[in-house]
């Protein structure tokens, strides 16, 4: 148990040596740091929030960080949102059927099943509107759906 978190959740065993070691080194602890951020790439970046710095006395440019790295990659947020867009506009079936629920039944007497669920899922329209296309077009799936897809 020499690597687990102390109480206070923030930093192990190892850490506190380590940090100790570096004090009798010279560096200082610096304050006033609430975020560390390093640019890998062009759009992705490692991030420390409120992380505890420390800070060569004769070399004003070497630190050392002590943190949790987080990464942030604005590519994958972006892939990430146009996915959810997508997604959103997609409806599936039954929430047209809901939509619709006020277009009156239509009588589905000498109508294929399969052919109104399918003029349904090619055009996400109602099932009273797929049965209406086709018996128009008696049966015919094609122009039922060019129908639809029309209006």
């Amino acid at each position: 148990m020499n690597e687990d978190v102390d109480a206070s959740g923030k930093s192990t065993r190892g850490e506190k040596k380590f940090k100790k070691a570096m004090q009798k080194m010279g560096l200082k602890p610096v304050a006033g740091i609430n975020r560390v951020t390093i640019r890998k790439a062009k759009n992705f970046l490692l991030y420390i929030d409120n992380p505890e710095v420390m800070v060569s006395p004769g070399n004003e440019n070497s630190y050392v960080v002590f943190g949790e790295a987080k990464m942030q990659d604005f590519n994958q947020n972006l892939a990430n949102a146009e996915a959810g867009k997508f997604k959103k506009a997609e409806k599936p079936a039954e929430t047209v059927k809901e939509a619709n629920a006020d277009e009156e039944e239509e009588n589905e007497e000498g109508v294929d099943a399969d052919m109104i669920d399918m003029v349904v899922d090619h055009c996400k329209c109602s099932r009273a509107k797929a049965v209406k296309a086709l018996k128009k077009h008696n049966n015919d799936s094609v122009n039922a759906i060019l129908e639809i897809s029309q209006e």
